[in-house]
């Protein structure tokens, strides 16, 4: 078989079966479209722009496409000889015309069976098994067929040759202008020549190979194998070796990571020590022995082996390892997450900073958080539903939006404008001119006129208690209604005591002597270090001068003290048991607001103030892009934020001990009209927790609700349903050092052991 190119655009490879030989390079062959014809198969024909021979074997070189191959139908065997005594015949026709001698044809042998036929590789006589030997004779033995070493295979790549093709077979003559000496050659190839070798048509293939695991070898001035890392980079290729490429998920790093290192003057050892000044990693941690090793080995294939890292998986495996440990210590230096090990490694079998490549991040970070981009999308479908509900047309405003985007996109004032959503807070309108920019907004339904008529509305709404004589209203609602409360009774509290004491509060200097009196007091009664501190806050917040740096000195140096003396402890994480069996306890006394509240607290990791508030509209319906529940916390609308200040918070209700939390909310909203998700008040809920606390034997200050945000994330952690990471983000903690607070795995079993 051979593939002939005559210059059709494509490129458009023509499959020849070689039928006869007649003489020198000429063949009589057999088309795809059984036309048979003398036609000279070599390199030097002129009207090929590309000749390859394929063998016996009739494999098509890894170099063409076989897409792009013309090839055969399937032919019978009968069909195959048929063809082969044409092609004899036109050979032997040609040869006498030519004045060549034409060997004799050997008489058929009667009484043997037919030779078995060898079908040609593809479809040429695939589609036929041989003729079975007839009735009553004996197949005649078919004697071992020695594969002869004719085929001239070209070990260099100049002019029309390329590394393993091949250039003559016997008994075609090499290209005039050939030397040879037994089965090593010469022959001219363009203006120069190459280098050929005489070898089994079968191992012709071989020599096609190019080994792309390997860069050229260098040598240094005293002989030894070395070549220095940029020089070593500077030569790797990411090439797709033959059988494939990368056999791992995610997009390759070698190249990437050792092309920063150069570019940056380092190689992977002192990179190494860069990152170990740099990471504030603990000293002794095993991560460092390893990432050191890791960088060696590294190094060692580069400079010494030299070998082309990027066409290797074994390097890849490598690169990706330094990555793991590097991205588990950026986070947390002294408490490493390996919990996106499996993704970073690629690992086909998996579940489910610094020296980083930048996309291998990126995909690890879409795997990550791909649940992040519930909460838009989520919230448009639920504003849609909204505005559908009250006889809004939201497509209509969207139009008018577009409508007034183009009218600003003739004024020259602006540089770009950001069309609005049916909700105005996505509004972003960009330019040079601050009174255009201005005007823009106030077209655009966000006018002074329409906040303060929103605000003084609010503030009809709103019906806090002065702390102190000639507090304004924004002074109320620096806190909370239910931290209000708190400091109104603490501060009844204090002034009780200083009463009974007969210290005057009068001024600041008296004020921070009964308040260290009280402090004081208050220690020596067993109370915990926290009840101190909030009132402390208690009265700073009812005496606005006491809010500057430097004031109430000897109160403050008493909680100092006793922080000293008396540490206290973290609040302990409630098991998941006595969580369930409190549930239960309320959900048999018909208590559904507080036992639902309970759960969603410990699943969703929420504080009591946050589940109390929880409105009906805050719980986000699944759809069919993102089929899960969630909680749309603090949202802008109401002008609502967390305790750290940030609204539109997410929270996946996709608890592993919960699945149905979701579920369970909605038919909880179907049975009540009320405006909030749980129409009850914390002293409903705080009763409900003690009462059921007794009820299972158990002190009414065993524990408090707030524990069961510390409960959800040990809970996590310790079943494994988790990461630190996920934890941190469902937590939304924004520092390590309060996850590690609030999240205490260890000590579930010995909370556990304490239950009656």
């Amino acid at each position: 078989m051979a593939l002939v190119n005559y210059g059709e655009p494509g490129p458009i490879w023509h499959c020849r079966a070689l039928l006869a030989h007649a003489g020198g390079s000429e063949w009589a062959v057999l088309t795809p479209d059984h036309d048979v014809y003398i036609e000279e198969l070599s390199s030097t024909n002129s009207d090929f722009t590309g000749f390859v021979y394929c063998g016996e074997n009739g494999a098509v070189p890894p170099h063409i496409n076989p897409a792009h191959v013309y090839g055969f139908d399937p032919l019978t065997p009968q069909e195959l000889g048929a063809f082969r005594m044409q092609g004899q015949v036109l050979a032997n026709a040609h040869m006498h015309a030519a004045g060549i001698h034409v060997p004799p044809v050997a008489a058929p042998v009667p009484v043997a069976a037919p030779a078995p036929v060898v079908p040609l590789p593809g479809a040429l006589g695939a589609a036929a098994a041989a003729p079975a030997a007839p009735a009553g004779v004996a197949a005649a033995p078919v004697a071992a067929v020695v594969e002869r070493v004719d085929t001239w295979v070209a070990l260099e790549e100049a002019g029309p040759f390329k590394k393993g093709d091949v250039v003559a077979r016997e008994p075609t003559a090499l290209p005039a202008g050939s030397v040879h000496i037994g089965e090593r050659g010469v022959v001219p190839a363009g203006v120069g020549s190459i280098l050929v070798k005489k070898v089994k048509p079968s191992e012709a293939a071989a020599y096609r190979m190019e080994d792309l695991r390997v860069l050229p070898i260098k040598f240094d001035a005293q002989g030894i194998r070395r070549q220095e890392f940029p020089a070593a980079v500077s030569l790797m290729d990411d090439a797709e070796p033959s059988g494939g490429g990368i056999q791992l998920t995610g997009p390759p790093t070698a190249l990437k990571i050792l092309k920063d290192l150069r570019d940056q003057a380092f190689t992977p050892s002192t990179f190494h020590e860069h990152w170990m000044r740099t990471s504030d990693i603990p000293r002794g941690d095993r991560s460092t022995y390893e990432h050191e090793c890791l960088s060696r080995i590294l190094e060692s294939m580069v400079m010494v082996d030299q070998l082309n890292a990027p066409a290797l998986q074994s390097a890849e495996l490598l690169c990706r390892r330094l990555q793991v440990i590097r991205e588990a210590h950026r986070i947390s230096p002294g408490q490493p997450d390996y919990s996106a090990s499996d993704v970073m490694m690629g690992w086909k079998y998996r579940r489910s900073g610094q020296g980083i490549d930048s996309t291998l991040a990126a995909h690890v970070a879409n795997e990550l958080k791909a649940e992040a981009a519930i909460a838009k999308e989520a919230r448009k479908a639920r504003e849609e539903q909204a505005a559908r509900r009250k006889g809004r047309n939201p497509k209509k405003g969207a139009a008018e939006g577009c409508n007034y985007g183009a009218s600003l996109r003739q004024r020259p004032a602006f540089d770009s404008v950001v069309l609005p959503l049916p909700y105005a807070d996505n509004l972003n309108v960009c330019g040079i001119n601050a009174e255009a920019v201005q005007r823009a907004k106030d077209k655009a339904g966000n006018n002074r006129e329409e906040r303060a008529d929103k605000r003084q509305k609010y503030k009809e709404t709103v019906s806090q208690i002065p702390r102190f004589q000639g507090q304004s209203f924004l002074e109320m609602n620096a806190v909370s209604e239910e931290v209000a409360s708190d400091y109104r009774i603490r501060m009844a509290r204090f002034k009780a005591f200083a009463k009974l004491e007969q210290i005057s509060l009068r001024g600041q200097k008296n004020l921070d002597n009964a308040l260290s009196a009280y402090v004081n007091e208050m220690f020596e009664d067993g109370e915990d270090i926290g009840e101190a501190t909030k009132t402390l806050a208690a009265v700073v917040d009812s005496v606005p001068d006491c809010t500057q740096k430097g004031s109430l000195p000897r109160s403050r140096r008493c909680l100092q003290g006793w922080n000293r003396l008396d540490p206290g402890a973290t609040r302990p994480p409630i098991p998941w048991e006595l969580v369930a069996a409190i549930v239960n306890f309320m959900l048999a006394r018909q208590q559904i607001n507080e036992g639902l509240l309970v759960l969603l607290m410990f699943d969703a990791y929420l504080r009591p103030g946050e589940a109390i508030s929880l409105h009906r509209s805050d719980l986000v319906e699944p759809t069919v892009q993102h089929p899960v529940f969630c909680l749309n916390l603090n949202p802008s609308e109401r002008g609502a934020s967390s305790k750290m200040g940030l609204s539109d918070e997410t929270i996946v209700l996709d608890g592993r001990e919960t699945p149905w939390m979701g579920l369970l909310l909605r038919r909880h909203l179907e049975s009540h009209k009320a405006q909030k998700l749980f129409p009850i008040e914390y002293r409903q809920l705080k009763d409900a927790w003690q009462k059921a606390l007794v009820g299972w034997q158990l002190s009414s200050k065993h524990c408090v609700l707030y524990q069961l945000r510390h409960s959800g994330p040990s809970h996590d952690r310790m079943t494994k349903a988790r990461s630190l990471v996920d934890i941190k983000k469902r937590g939304r903690w924004l520092s390590d050092s309060s996850v590690r607070r609030y999240e205490a795995a260890a000590r579930l079993n010995q909370e556990f052991q304490k239950l009656p």
